[in-house]
């Protein structure tokens, strides 16, 4: 594909945009992608379950919530890659796609956000948290506000937050 068809191809609406999709999967490896999500999902509910009972069994409210920053942001990221790998090839996926994308941005930075918060009395550890998630935030409005535009730039983000640590 040349630079001015993936240019052409960027600017086009989400419509047109879902119409030239096309995957050439044949019904094993659908199966198999299918069954892999759905494993992982489950396998993260398991983990988030186990993960917030400890935290509750062996620390405090101020931990079981950070841990459910992380929690939310697995499974986030983990239910959207399913979802949009699983449905069938059509405009919403187009749309899927976009959330599926941005789950990465929320759960680099709830996986960074446990980590960071135990440097509690440091002002650099405030300082990074809050620069983890406007990055973050900033790759998610960046994914579905204008999809496909600006992909470099999105790269960019997902590299600097997961080397800002």
């Amino acid at each position: 594909m040349t630079i001015f068809k993936l240019k052409q191809f960027a600017s086009t609406s989400i419509h047109a945009a879902a119409d030239a999709m096309h995957w050439n999967y044949d019904r094993a490896e659908l199966i198999a992608d299918g069954v892999v999500h759905i494993v992982g999902v489950c396998f993260g509910l398991i983990a988030a379950t186990v993960l917030i009972v400890l935290t509750a069994v062996y620390a405090g409210a101020f931990e079981i919530t950070v841990v459910s920053v992380y929690v939310a942001g697995l499974l986030a990221m983990l239910t959207l890659s399913a979802i949009y790998n699983l449905w069938p090839v059509s405009r919403a996926k187009w749309v899927l796609r976009r959330f599926d994308h941005s789950a990465i941005y929320l759960l680099i930075a709830a996986t960074y956000t446990p980590f960071i918060v135990e440097l509690r009395e440091s002002h650099l550890a405030i300082a990074l948290l809050i620069g983890v998630w406007c990055v973050a935030i900033a790759g998610v409005v960046l994914k579905l506000a204008l999809p496909g535009r600006y992909d470099r730039l999105a790269v960019g983000l997902y590299l600097a937050l997961g080397w800002s640590g």
